[in-house]
Formats: C-alpha cells, sequence, structure tokens
C-alpha cells in the first residue's frame, strides 16, 4: 500500500475520466467535474486501522464514483500513518477517507450513510479509531460532521487563519472544530440520525468513569492521538490524568492507547521505589481508560537547562544531574525494566537536582520479544537489528542517555540519517564529535566527547570519569572511526584551533599561516589510538 491512487486508477479508469484529481504531500483529492462542491455542509469521515484502509479503499471508492460524490483519501501509506498515529494532531485522527456530500437533501445523506455503513460492515467489526469531532453512525466506521467544504477563511491579528461558515442568516459563524462538536446549533439533525445522538447521550451518562472522583481545576497539558494529558486538583493537591481511547494508535498486534496506558500503570507498579510518578487511581471501560498519578514537582529537562541563570548553567550542577539521571537508570534497570523512551521530554527536575523519570507507556521487560513500537528521534540507532524498534537491552537505554547529555552540552539533538544504516554509523560518530568540536570547549567538550563514547560503546561510564578529565588538550578517537578519511577528525580540530588563535608576539608568527607552517604535530601511537598533543604551542602565549 505504498500509493493508495494506484487501487484507484487501476480499478476505475472509465469513471475517473469524470473526476478532476490533484494531490499534495498528504492527500489525493477527487472532484467530480460536472457536480458543483458546496461551500459547507456535511462531511462523511470513514475510519480505519492501517491493516484494513486498502481494503476499505477497493470497496468505498466504486460506491462513491457511482454517487458521483467528491472525496479525499491518503496519498501515500505514509500519509496515512501520520493520521492514524498523530501526526496530523488529536482532531484528524482516523478520519482517513472524507467524503463532500454538502448541503443535500437528508434523504439524499440518508441512502448514501446506509450504502456506506452496509459496505463496511466487516471493518466496523474490526475495531478502528474514535473520530473525536464526528458523529458516529450507530456502532460502525462511519462518522459524520457538519462543517466547512471550501469555506470562507479570515485571519486574525495575529495572521492566524480561521475558517467560517455561513448561516441561514447570511452572518459569518466560526467553523469550529473540538470534541463532541459535530455540528452548529442552526444546523438541523436529519432524523434518521437521532438514533445515533440518543445512544450517544446515554453512553455518556453510563460511562463517567470520574464521576467517583473529586476532580477540579482542571488544565489541558497535551492533547494527543494516543492520549490526553490534564493537571487537575484531587483531594486539594495537583494531579496528572491520563485519558487514552479504544483503538487510537494501533500497532500491527491491535495494542491501542488504552493497551499502552495500562502498560505504563503495570510498569508504575514495579518501580515502586524509584523516582517515578505514584499511582493515585485508574478506571476504564470500552471506550476509554484514565490513570491518575501524582504531579511530581519538577521541571522537564529540556526547559531546565534553557533558563539563563546560575543553577542551569554551572558544571558542577550539571554534572550532578547527570549522575542522577544514571543512577536512576541504574535502579530501573535492576527491575528488569527497559525505559525504551528516555529523552529530555520525559526526565524531570526539581529543585534539589533529583532526577524523576515520567512516560512509561513503551517501556518493556528486559529482552521481551513483541514489545510496544515506538521511539524518539535520534534516541535510537534505527539500524537492521532494530529494523522493528524492539530495543529491549539495557543497551539502548544507554544509548539514548548518551544522547541527552550530548544535547544537554551541545545543545544538539543527535537524530541524523547517518544514524539509520549500518554502513554509515562511522560517519554518524563523526558528524557527533565535530559538532561538540565546534560548539563546545572547556569541561563541556569533554563531556561532550564522553556523551559520543557512551552512545557508541553503549556502556555506562563510571563517575569519575565525569570529572577526571585530561589536563593536556587530547584528543583520544578509535583508529576504526578514521579508516575511512584521509584527514583525521584530530587534525582538523587543530587546523580550526590554529586558524583562530589569538597571537600576542607577533615578532614569532606574524598570521594564522605562519603558525600553520611552524607547527609540528606530535604523535604518539599506541595499540588502540592516537593522541594529539598540542599543549607545546602555549609558547605563542595562545588563549582558547
Amino acid at each position: 500500500m505504498k500509493f493508495l491512487s494506484s487501487h484507484i486508477i487501476a480499478m476505475n479508469s472509465l469513471e475517473l475520466k469524470h473526476y478532476k484529481i490533484t494531490h499534495n504531500s498528504s492527500w489525493l483529492y477527487f472532484k467530480h467535474r460536472n457536480k458543483h462542491l458546496d461551500n459547507q455542509g456535511w462531511k462523511i469521515h470513514i475510519s480505519s486501522t492501517l491493516k484494513n484502509l486498502s481494503n476499505i479503499i477497493q470497496i468505498v471508492v466504486p460506491i462513491l464514483l457511482e454517487h458521483k460524490l467528491s472525496f479525499k483519501i491518503p496519498v501515500t501509506e505514509y500519509a496515512a500513518k501520520v493520521i492514524l498515529f498523530g501526526g496530523a494532531g488529536y482532531l484528524e485522527n482516523g478520519k482517513v477517507i472524507t467524503i463532500y456530500v454538502g448541503d443535500k437533501k437528508a434523504s439524499d445523506l440518508e441512502s448514501i450513510i446506509y450504502v456506506l455503513a452496509s459496505a463496511c460492515d466487516e471493518f466496523s467489526h474490526d475495531g478502528f479509531p474514535n473520530i473525536i469531532t464526528d458523529l458516529q453512525f450507530e456502532k460502525t466506521c462511519i462518522f459524520l460532521r457538519y462543517g466547512g467544504i471550501t469555506p470562507v477563511i479570515k485571519y486574525d491579528k495575529t495572521s492566524n487563519p480561521h475558517q467560517y461558515l455561513i448561516d441561514y442568516e447570511d452572518h459569518l459563524v466560526e467553523d469550529i472544530r473540538r470534541i463532541g462538536y459535530f455540528k452548529p446549533n442552526w444546523v438541523q439533525l436529519p432524523f434518521f440520525l437521532s438514533n445515533s445522538i440518543d445512544k450517544l447521550k446515554l453512553q455518556k451518562e453510563k460511562e463517567n468513569l470520574l464521576s467517583d472522583y473529586d476532580l477540579h481545576e482542571p488544565t489541558v497539558i497535551t492533547r494527543r492521538t494516543k492520549s490526553s494529558v490534564y493537571q487537575l486538583k484531587y483531594n486539594n493537591k495537583l494531579v496528572i490524568l491520563k485519558q487514552a481511547s479504544r483503538f487510537s494508535v494501533q500497532d500491527e498486534l491491535k495494542r491501542d492507547s488504552i493497551y499502552r496506558l495500562k502498560n505504563e500503570l503495570h510498569i508504575l507498579k514495579l518501580l515502586k521505589d524509584c523516582n517515578v510518578p505514584k499511582i493515585i487511581a485508574f478506571n476504564q471501560n470500552e471506550r476509554e481508560a484514565f490513570l491518575i498519578e501524582e504531579k511530581i514537582d519538577g521541571m522537564p529537562l529540556v526547559a531546565f537547562f534553557k533558563q539563563k541563570n546560575y543553577v542551569a548553567n554551572n558544571y558542577t550542577n550539571i554534572t550532578k544531574i547527570i549522575i542522577n539521571l544514571q543512577n536512576e537508570i541504574k535502579k530501573i534497570h535492576n527491575h528488569g525494566i527497559i525505559i525504551r523512551d528516555l529523552s529530555e521530554q520525559n526526565i524531570l527536575v526539581d529543585k534539589n537536582l533529583n532526577v524523576y523519570l515520567i512516560d512509561f507507556e513503551i517501556a518493556s521487560i528486559e529482552n521481551e520479544k513483541l514489545p510496544i513500537s515506538g521511539f524518539t528521534v535520534g534516541k535510537s540507532l534505527i539500524d537492521w537489528k532494530h529494523v522493528n524498534n524492539r530495543r529491549t537491552s539495557k543497551e539502548d537505554d544507554y544509548f539514548a542517555f548518551g544522547s541527552i547529555i550530548f544535547f544537554i552540552t551541545t545543545s544538539f539533538n543527535t537524530g541524523f540519517n547517518e544514524a539509520t544504516h549500518n554502513y554509515s554509523l562511522s560517519d554518524y560518530f563523526q558528524k557527533l564529535n565535530n559538532i561538540a568540536l565546534s560548539s563546545c570547549k572547556g569541561n563541556y567538550l569533554n563531556l561532550a566527547l564522553l556523551a559520543v563514547k557512551i552512545m557508541q560503546k553503549k556502556q555506562l561510564p563510571s563517575i569519575d570519569e565525569f570529572h577526571k578529565f585530561p589536563t593536556k588538550l587530547q584528543l583520544t578517537i578509535d583508529d576504526k572511526l578514521l579508516a575511512k578519511k584521509k584527514k583525521n577528525l584530530a587534525h582538523r580540530y587543530l587546523y580550526f584551533k590554529l586558524t583562530s588563535l589569538i597571537i600576542t608576539d607577533r615578532n614569532d608568527v606574524f598570521n594564522s599561516i605562519g603558525i600553520l607552517k611552524t607547527a609540528k604535530f606530535y604523535m604518539q601511537k599506541t595499540n588502540d589510538f592516537t593522541i594529539y598533543d598540542c599543549s607545546y604551542v602555549n609558547k605563542w602565549h595562545i588563549f582558547f
């Protein structure tokens, strides 16, 4: 299913001559040439898992062509994944096929709805993402929403676009897109949908999972396809509430966001003596699940080091945080748990520089055969060994740990294309060394180079390695890393430094070219590495 358009063009070449077909990077649009497309009206969304989408397209498209309806589908499999796995935002989740019905008569809308529901019946029983902005038609994978098709667009004072509808009195009304708001109040609901509304109301009353908890003062932290996260007050204390929906972000084993949330619950129970959130409550039904955790009084690591203050930029404090993080990783590993999503966003630091870890939805038991899929870019090597993103060994967490240290010291994320293939890994680590050498100095340079070493070796360093750095300017590099390069990294580093020096004695050297001609590079060969020592240049009163 690499290019979904091939299914349609192969099946219906004769009917397609009546359609104007356009596309962008996300969608393939089919607009009927002889049918006017209304500015607003009813839109039908068909939800599907990635596995069923190709079959649904082959079944549904002939029906749409027969009824001369305009529609759109994802242009590629990757575009479908973006919609289904959260890349397009939580409000777009599940909307893999959109059909533009418009302001047709209720009988016409009813007719096409029943035809589509019957055609997709087998897929309606197989699970599919819920579309939270729409009204679900009975228990099928068919959803409806009244909104803009080619709407009026106006811009606010900050140049953000807003879509508008025109009501029955010709007034502009904003096209609101939010959970449960499937039509404006002035649009009459077709009678055949009243049964769906009654079921929706009954279901909401029956499935109020939070009615037994005294929760108030809610604040949205994040809304994602896999789960929404809120801050609330419970028993006069701040708590975090995670909400997951059935069938959203399903993997190939049909494990959805509720499965992920229950996995986090299981992991947290195993890590009671670690610096992780404490569980307050968990509840679920057929459609959704809630996990309430204590709110840790700390700041995300990525935000902590953006502060321009002494605490965040003091080298001693930085090493303390890193060592505390390493100790927490060891404690978690001692329980047989692999974190698998170790990143700056999932680490909190409190005022005493203690470190806490959060977000264990994809964590696993060590060497688990079928862990939940998912990873953070730059925090893993996606090579042939990890083609299915297993990453269930301690070494995989060590790599992420090194990546975090590298980010702290250089402000660079380690997600580069060279990390995606075994044959380019030497180039990948050399690139990281180059970044470290050009963006850091002093102890921060040594710490950044140590981070690369941790990533390359996938081994945790001893505590002494965070403090005992060479007094001379030395750079140690594996011979294998430089085997393909005529000019090695150390040589280029010296070249960079020698061409940007501040010279205080012009009688000895007149310019940087003279330095390069005068300097002699001393090399000491050993079995495992080469040391480039340029401490002798102090006779020129050079200041780094």
